[in-house]
C-alpha cells in the first residue's frame, strides 16, 4: 500500500476506532460477566450451608421462645450486611482498575449490593429442599455457575427489552444484564431498572422462600397444606 493510502479515511490509524470500541466491548464485559459473579461463590456456598443448618435447629428456638419469623429476618440483616461489605471491596477494586467501562463506585456497589440480598432469600429458598447442609451448598454452586454459562451461551442480553425485565425475576440473570448495562454499545434494560427490579427480587423470594419453608418441611418440623393461607385467612 502506498504511504498517503492513511489519508484516504482522513488520518484515521489502524485498527479502526470502531472495531476497537467492539473488541473492547466483548472482551471487557466478559471478564465481569465471568469474574465477578464468581467472587461470590464462596459467601453463597457458607450462607446456603448455614440456612440448612439453622433450619433444622427450628424446634430448638421455640424451646427458647424465639419466634421463626424473628430469627430468619435477624440472618437476612447479617448476611445481607456480610455481603454489602463484599460488595464494597468488589467495587472498590473495580472501579480503581476501571472496570465495567469505568463505572462509578457507587453503580456498581448498587448493582453487587442488591444483587446479593435478592440471593439471600433465593438461596434459602433452595435449602427448603435439602436436610443436610453439605449437598444444599453443592447444588447452590451449581445452579448459580449454570445460570451464568446459560446467560453466556444463550445471548440472554440480545433478546427484546420486555424479556429481558422478565429475565430480572431471576437475581442471576439481573446481575448479568446490570454488568451488561455499564456499557453504552449494549442494547439491554437501563442499569436504574435492573437496580428495581432486583428491589423487588428481594420481596419476591423472601414471600416465596415463607411459603414454601411452610408447606415442604424437609427433617423436623410439620409441613401446612398448601392452601394454609386461604384457610388461615377465612378462619
Amino acid at each position: 500500500p502506498r504511504a498517503d493510502d492513511d489519508d484516504d479515511d482522513g488520518g484515521s490509524p489502524f485498527p479502526h476506532p470502531d472495531i476497537t470500541v467492539s473488541v473492547n466491548f466483548g472482551s471487557q464485559k466478559f471478564l465481569e460477566q465471568a469474574a465477578v459473579p464468581m467472587a461470590f461463590l464462596q459467601l453463597q456456598w457458607t450462607l446456603i450451608t448455614w440456612i440448612t443448618r439453622d433450619k433444622a435447629q427450628r424446634e430448638l428456638l421455640l424451646v427458647h421462645g424465639l419466634r421463626p419469623g424473628g430469627y430468619w429476618l435477624a440472618l437476612f440483616a447479617v448476611e445481607a450486611a456480610s455481603a454489602c461489605v463484599l460488595c464494597a471491596l468488589v467495587a472498590g477494586c473495580a472501579a480503581w482498575f476501571e472496570l465495567f467501562d469505568g463505572g462509578s463506585f457507587g453503580a456498581i456497589f448498587a448493582l453487587l449490593a442488591l444483587w446479593s440480598c435478592a440471593m439471600v432469600p433465593q438461596l434459602a429458598w433452595l435449602s427448603c429442599g435439602f436436610a443436610r447442609p453439605q449437598p444444599a451448598g453443592q447444588a447452590s454452586l451449581v445452579v448459580f455457575v449454570l445460570s451464568v454459562a446459560f446467560f453466556a451461551a444463550a445471548d440472554l442480553a440480545s433478546l427484546p427489552r420486555p424479556q429481558q425485565t422478565l429475565l430480572c425475576l431471576v437475581p442471576t440473570f439481573a446481575l448479568e444484564l446490570g454488568i451488561f448495562s455499564f456499557w453504552p454499545a449494549a442494547d439491554v434494560i437501563p442499569l436504574r431498572l435492573v437496580c428495581a427490579l432486583l428491589a423487588l427480587d428481594v420481596v419476591l423470594w423472601s414471600l416465596l422462600t415463607w411459603y414454601v419453608s411452610q408447606v415442604i418441611v424437609v427433617g423436623p418440623g410439620t409441613a401446612r397444606p398448601w392452601h394454609f393461607v386461604l384457610t388461615d385467612a377465612t378462619a
